[in-house]
């Protein structure tokens, strides 16, 4: 994890509390680490180059994975991660995506996973199934797939045969983690980073739709965030 995003984190955790029923608030922001420190011998991206086998089982999880996707109502505003949105901008991060949804404290069996991501380009195509045990889990499936470049060793599209191109890069965040309320999570990427955290409801919403005056009150964060 990048020192300076980690440093920052440290400082926003708060009390935390145990899973219990009724819905919870999700909010999540997928943006992009430009200027990464990656030095010139490739050493930090050593355990992110995937070979094209690799890849491929990658892109087929995110398509599977998008076949059994809950037809879930998403919305592009943010209420709790707001302040940390535009302190990215102002740092000169790239904002790929940004979602909030409400749903049931459901097991693993019944949760449901939510698609999100950027239908008309696919620079990013996210899965997020959150649900309950003691704690509040969540598993990630992100694929990143930025502006075409030339390369022999990038996988272009994945049909079911070894096909290995020359054009589309495709990076990928595939992770289970326990979570907990109030608290902010970061997932971290050479290219790109994930920020998401979850917040307990006061009262049920059968809609999917998140509604501030039934929410905690906002967190309020202010700090800097410098580039990488």
């Amino acid at each position: 994890m990048n020192k300076s995003i980690a440093s920052m984190l440290t400082c926003m955790i708060l009390l935390s509390s145990f899973a219990h029923a009724g819905d919870y608030a999700v909010e999540i922001i997928v943006f992009e680490q430009l200027n990464n420190q990656a030095d010139e011998s490739g050493t930090y991206l050593e355990q992110w180059d995937f070979s094209w086998k690799l890849t491929a089982e990658r892109i087929r999880r995110i398509k599977t994975l998008s076949q059994k996707a809950t037809a879930y109502k998403t919305l592009d505003q943010l209420f709790h991660l707001e302040t940390i949105r535009t302190d990215l901008i102002n740092s000169n991060y790239r904002i790929l995506e940004t979602v909030s949804w409400q749903q049931p404290g459901y097991f693993y069996q019944n949760a449901p996973i939510v698609k999100f991501g950027s239908t008309d380009t696919e620079l990013i195509t996210g899965l997020a199934r959150f649900y309950k045990t003691a704690l509040i889990h969540v598993d990630i499936d992100l694929k990143f797939s930025p502006t075409t470049i030339q390369s022999p060793n990038y996988v272009t599209s994945f049909n079911g045969s070894n096909n290995v191109g020359t054009e589309q890069p495709h990076y990928f965040i595939s992770e289970n983690r326990r979570l907990k309320f109030n608290n902010i999570h970061y997932f971290d990427h050479p290219y790109f980073g994930v920020i998401l955290g979850v917040w307990q409801v006061k009262s049920p919403i059968s809609t999917g739709i998140l509604q501030d005056s039934l929410l905690e009150k906002p967190l309020e964060f202010s700090f800097p965030i410098n580039r990488l």
